[in-house]
């Protein structure tokens, strides 16, 4: 009977494992501004995970915590009341005592550490990937509780890995960023653009949009001192020259300086007026 209880207790505490696993990659997958829309809509338990996403390092010790202590007493709970629940089936197979007791502890220790895997581990784990925010507001809370309650000890082991990660030149930070970089954005438009979720014409504006920021002045515009110009008095001919001497095609037009820019002049303009007429146009007339 006693082995019986000690089982059941084990697999409960398997079931907190997997509370704290949940918690654990929840935390860290959710998208913090869906949290927050939530928040703001009254979702229960979403409050609650927001405030545990904004001490994620802290809540993400509370549950390293939790995950080592409840593996330490499954296991040490969970071997020993299966190896004695099964060592009567296995001494009927004709083992003596010793060996039937060597072999029940082998099976009792891999069949506690397969279901403490599965059930306290991977399906938590998964789950939490699948569905961040879901598991987020029903674990968020009752992980901020058991932090909270031993909250001294884990400040104590934070602050001597937040010590040990300063030693490397490292800042410790307390919540994950939620912007997303330049880089993932254009990863995002391309992924959308090819899953047909965003027209391509769209996607690729919206990468030389971003590809922008990387520019400065001096990037995309031409110093002053550089700037070919003509005079608004200059005929087509004259475009039709600078267009040969300086491969450009677009030139400012200016009246008396170039403080005065009065428009541009294109060289497909001048490839519009008969070549015998160019002399006699001027470049005014082609503004």
């Amino acid at each position: 009977m006693t082995e019986v209880l000690l089982l059941v207790v084990a697999i409960v505490l398997s079931l907190a494992c997997g509370a704290f696993v949940a918690a654990e990659f929840s935390l860290t997958t959710v998208e913090r501004g869906e949290l927050e829309r939530a928040a703001e809509r009254g979702e229960r338990g979403a409050a609650g995970a927001l405030r545990a996403v904004r001490s994620l390092t802290f809540q993400l010790s509370g549950a390293q915590l939790g995950i080592t202590v409840t593996n330490l007493v499954v296991g040490m709970l969970a071997q020993s009341s299966v190896a004695k629940l099964i060592r009567g089936p296995v001494e009927a197979v004709g083992l003596s005592p010793s060996v039937a007791s060597s072999v029940a502890l082998v099976i009792g220790t891999a069949l506690s550490t397969v279901f403490l895997m599965v059930v306290g581990e991977l399906v938590p784990k998964n789950w939490a990937i699948s569905s961040p925010l879901a598991v987020a507001k029903v674990v968020g809370t009752p992980q901020r509780c058991f932090s909270s309650a031993f909250r001294p000890f884990i400040r104590h082991l934070n602050n001597t890995a937040n010590r040990i990660v300063r030693g490397f030149g490292l800042e410790p930070i307390e919540e994950l960023a939620s912007a997303r970089s330049p880089q993932e954005l254009v990863a995002l438009a391309w992924h959308s653009a090819k899953e047909g979720a965003l027209e391509q014409d769209t996607a690729e504006l919206f990468v030389r949009t971003l590809s922008l920021a990387g520019l400065t002045a001096e990037n995309v515009m031409t110093p002053r001192v550089r700037v070919m110009a003509l005079d608004e008095r200059a005929t087509a001919e004259d475009v039709a020259n600078a267009t040969r001497a300086s491969g450009l095609s677009r030139f400012p037009v200016y009246r008396d300086s170039l403080d005065t820019v009065v428009g541009i002049a294109h060289i497909k303009d001048v490839l519009a007026v008969p070549a015998a007429g160019r002399p006699r146009r001027t470049v005014a007339e082609l503004l």
